[in-house]
């Protein structure tokens, strides 16, 4: 059973031809990547789908009943003091209704008028919130360490692969990263990298 058809899509931004011809079937039960450098229109692709781009030329046929959601590569959040409050406001947003419940053992309103009532969705969204800051071993207070906590997450693999695509040659290494060998090395020793 085929959800969803991308016939011939083209979209360009200014100059720039993001999709050029593109198309795609997906069907029940298949699960699909997207990969490409960047630019090359996989978010827009994925947007125009989820229907909040339209295409230039071409057509998007969707299932009946089909419900697509598109989940940002780099959400822009509210601002809030701690993450919690960043989402129950971007939640309520998203919903355009009041948001109010107890998360992790701390109460948070968001909207006017917001209450903790008896609500089904608001505690449905409350319980959907604590189960993923669990998940992600956040407790939604205010973020702190997050630049050591990414570096650590993703400076190495970031050094291991550029260091494999250039062969181990760490003066090409360092021009691609946009750093100085002597800093690639420092960094590559504190990661036990040996290339």
């Amino acid at each position: 059973m085929v959800l969803i058809t991308v016939l011939d899509a083209h979209l360009a931004y200014s100059d720039r031809p993001l999709l050029d011809g593109a198309q795609l079937t997906v069907r029940a039960g298949e699960r699909l990547g997207l990969i490409g450098r960047n630019g090359t229109g996989k978010s827009t692709l994925l947007r125009a789908i989820a229907n909040l781009v339209q295409l230039d030329d071409g057509e998007i046929q969707r299932r009946d009943g089909l419900r697509v959601v598109f989940v940002e590569q780099e959400p822009e959040l509210p601002a809030g003091e701690t993450l919690l409050e960043s989402l129950a406001a971007r939640a309520t947003e998203a919903g355009g209704k009041a948001f109010a419940a107890g998360v992790g053992g701390k109460t948070f309103a968001a909207g006017a008028g917001a209450h903790a009532g008896d609500d089904p969705e608001t505690w449905r969204m409350a319980s959907r919130l604590n189960e993923y800051l669990h998940r992600f071993d956040l407790d939604g207070e205010r973020a702190c360490g997050v630049y050591d906590m990414v570096i650590n997450c993703v400076e190495k693999p970031l050094l291991e692969s550029v260091l494999h695509r250039v062969r181990g040659n760490q003066t090409h290494a360092a021009e691609m990263l946009g750093i100085n060998r002597n800093t690639l090395r420092k960094k590559m020793k504190a990661h036990g990298i040996k290339f």
